[in-house]
C-alpha cells in the first residue's frame, strides 16, 4: 500500500498552506483497472500493477521532478490506456472522489500555480501526454485555473528550470517567494513583480522559470490595479488623519490581515510590502492610483 500526503510544511505556490491529502494511490490504480469496460484493457492494465507501484515510488523519491529518467517506453495501446484512466476521475466515474478530494483540499478555491485566480479543474504537474503512468497519481494532480493550464500546457522543464510543485516545494524559511517594486514617480502607480532574491539558491532558478512561463509577473501587476483602486480611499483618509505614518500603519494593518488569511507567500503580501517600502507612494503618491 502506498499512502501519500504532502509534508506538513509543504506550501502551494501562492503559497497557501494545505492540509495533507492522504490517498492509497495503488488502490486508486486498482479501482480504475477494475472499472475499465473492455476486458482486454482491464487485463493489460492489471499486468502493469507492479510497474506502476515502482514508478509511483520513483515519483515520490524525486518529488515529481521532470528529471525523472528514463521516461517509460510503453506500446501505443498501453499509453492510450494509461492516459485515458484520467477520464475516470470525473463526476460519476469510479475515481470521481479523487477529483473532489483534491479540489476540496485547496484553500480559497485558488489555483495552485498562480495562487490568485479561482481554479477550474486539475492540472497534471508532469503532463499526462508525456507521463501517462502518472495520469491518476494524486500527488501529480493540482488545482489549476484555465489561464495557467493553457500556459503550462505540456511544458515539462529541465535541469535549468521547472515549474514549482504545489505538493513538494516549500519556502517555509523565507518571508515571501515574491518581490514587488512599486514605482510611483511616473504619471501612474506601477508595480513590477519578480522572484525574491532571498529564496534558497536551489530553487531560485525554478521559481524564475515558473514566474516566466506562466507570465505571473504581468498577471500580478494587472491584479494589483484592482487592489490599489479598492484601497485608495482608505489611504486618502489615513493621510488626512496622520500623514505618511498613518498611511504605512493602514497598509501594514491590511497586510497582516492578508497574511493571516492566506500566508506570507500570497501575492498580495509582496504587493503591500512593496507599497510600504516606496517613500513616494506613502507620502502622497497613492493619489496617482487610477
Amino acid at each position: 500500500m502506498l499512502m501519500y500526503g504532502p509534508s506538513s510544511d509543504s506550501l502551494e505556490i501562492a503559497m497557501l498552506e494545505r492540509s495533507p491529502l492522504l490517498r492509497d494511490e495503488i488502490a486508486d490504480f486498482e479501482t480504475v483497472c477494475a472499472s475499465r469496460k473492455l476486458n482486454s484493457v482491464k487485463i493489460m492494465l492489471g499486468s502493469l500493477r507492479d510497474t506502476v507501484v515502482s514508478l509511483y515510488s520513483v515519483y515520490r523519491s524525486k518529488s515529481g521532478s521532470p528529471l525523472i529518467s528514463p521516461v517509460c517506453v510503453f506500446s501505443p495501446e498501453v499509453l492510450a490506456a494509461l492516459e485515458s484512466n484520467y477520464n475516470l476521475t470525473y463526476e460519476g466515474k469510479s475515481l470521481g472522489d479523487l477529483r473532489v478530494e483534491i479540489l476540496k483540499n485547496s484553500i480559497g478555491n485558488f489555483c495552485s500555480l498562480c495562487g490568485a485566480r479561482p481554479f477550474y479543474g486539475l492540472d497534471h504537474y508532469l503532463p499526462k501526454v508525456i507521463y501517462p503512468e502518472y495520469s491518476i497519481l494524486s500527488s501529480n494532480l493540482v488545482p489549476c485555473c484555465s489561464q495557467c493550464n493553457t500556459k503550462k500546457a505540456s511544458i515539462v522543464g529541465s535541469a535549468n528550470g521547472r515549474f514549482l510543485h504545489a505538493n513538494f516545494d516549500s519556502f517555509a524559511s523565507v518571508e515571501s517567494w515574491l518581490h514587488c517594486d512599486v514605482r510611483s514617480d511616473a504619471e501612474f502607480v506601477d508595480t513590477v513583480f519578480s522572484v525574491s532574491k532571498r529564496l534558497p539558491a536551489a530553487v531560485q532558478g525554478d521559481a524564475e522559470f515558473h514566474l516566466l512561463k506562466l507570465e505571473l509577473d504581468s498577471a500580478y501587476s494587472k491584479m494589483a490595479i484592482g487592489e490599489l483602486i479598492s484601497i485608495k480611499g482608505l489611504l486618502e483618509e489615513a493621510f488626512l488623519d496622520g500623514g505618511e505614518i498613518a498611511v504605512i500603519f493602514e497598509l501594514r494593518r491590511l497586510q497582516r490581515s492578508i497574511v493571516r488569511g492566506f500566508g506570507v507567500h500570497f501575492w498580495k503580501n509582496a504587493l503591500y510590502e512593496g507599497l510600504c517600502a516606496d517613500r513616494g507612494f506613502v507620502s502622497g503618491g497613492f493619489a496617482k492610483i487610477c
